[in-house]
């Protein structure tokens, strides 16, 4: 017994970079070059999707974490005792109680740039918390106001939500025709 099955195939790119894979099958062509269809208008509906509501909410997103974000404090400068005995050393005019203070000054400035350290990773552990609730936010956003019309709801785990690569504009969809013997 032979039978004969279409396999919907993408392919992406040129030569070295190109990239294919299958899709879906079905048992007609015409159910194939109809499912073609509905993915393209699925890419359609899903270009649409990601200019006019995930880019505005990106911006906004964006924005809005800027604004919220804490910055990191003041980097600790040296103190002008520091940066004198500094010099002091760097011309070789240092007596032995100059390199004395010397030592004592870059250990404070030290532990201040320890302590300003552990305070930049406490405003980083932050911001990242507030990075990741907003996006969290987002893709919740994002999921309930992805809704494609009821006819393309069918192909959508054949291409997925493409609204986030919008390189699948460049997609080529093909028919491959298979012959089952068995």
């Amino acid at each position: 017994m032979k039978s004969t099955i279409f396999i919907v195939t993408g392919s992406s790119g040129e030569y070295s970079d190109r990239c294919d894979w299958n899709i879906c099958a079905f048992s007609t062509k015409d159910l194939a070059e109809k499912c073609i269809e509905k993915i393209k208008l699925l890419v359609a509906f899903n270009d649409n999707f990601y200019e006019t509501f995930v880019q505005g909410f990106d911006k906004e997103h964006f924005e809005r974490y800027s604004l919220e974000r804490v910055p990191n404090p003041p980097r600790p400068e040296p103190s002008s005792e520091y940066r004198r005995l500094e010099k002091l050393l760097y011309d070789k005019e240092a007596t032995p109680e100059d390199r004395e203070a010397f030592k004592k000054v870059m250990k404070d400035h030290q532990d201040n740039m320890s302590l300003w350290s552990k305070a930049c990773d406490l405003v980083l552990a932050e911001n990242n918390k507030l990075y990741w609730k907003m996006e969290e936010n987002r893709k919740r956003a994002i999921t309930e106001n992805y809704n494609p019309p009821p006819d393309l709801q069918e192909v959508v785990p054949y291409c997925g939500k493409t609204y986030e690569r919008t390189s699948h504009r460049d997609i080529r969809y093909d028919i491959d025709e298979l012959e089952l013997v068995g």
